[in-house]
């Protein structure tokens, strides 16, 4: 009996043109007859778990934008310095002279790191007279700390590519 009454319904519902599929009905009736649906708290657990994921998706989003800019500012600091090298290794002129190497000078103080001619062959930067090209770091990524103070200079002699930095030659 509970078999032909399902029936019956299944016949009753593709006549009067209504769709048998359970997921398009608003409420289903089993073989046994009773109503079955969602209540209005299942219903409102659905939407907190569904919100509470996508805070905890945004909110890591976020973070991967701060880390990607890192990693961004990191690969921009090594393109700085192999540029460095490769104007020593090329020996570019500078303001009509050849200077004894190209340097990288790096700052606590300010996002800017300066890639500078090194025309007295003292091994560091000197402002106004030594100036290549200014790079900026984003304003959310900033140089905490430097190994012997507040600048560091990092500079390449040609013809070996000797390296200096504040000075000092690296093994």
């Amino acid at each position: 009996a509970i078999q032909t009454k399902a029936n019956a319904q299944l016949n009753h519902q593709k006549k009067s043109g209504r769709s048998t599929d359970s997921m398009t009905c608003a409420k289903v009736h089993s073989a046994a007859g009773s109503a079955t649906g969602f209540t209005l708290i299942e219903l409102l657990v659905s939407i907190f778990i569904l919100t509470l994921l996508s805070s905890i998706m945004l909110a890591n989003f976020n973070t991967g934008g701060a880390s990607f800019q890192v990693e961004n500012s990191a690969q921009q600091v090594a393109s700085i310095l192999r540029k460095a090298e490769a104007l020593a290794n090329a020996s570019v002129e500078f303001e009509n002279q050849l200077p004894n190497g190209y340097g990288v000078r790096f700052s606590t103080s300010t996002n800017e790191i300066i890639i500078f001619a090194d025309l007295n062959d003292n091994q560091t930067y000197d402002p106004g007279t030594e100036k290549y090209e200014t790079s900026t770091l984003p304003v959310t990524v900033t140089i905490q700390s430097l190994t012997g103070g507040s600048t560091m200079d990092v500079v390449y002699e040609p013809p070996k590519l000797d390296a200096y930095i504040n000075g000092d030659k690296t093994p």
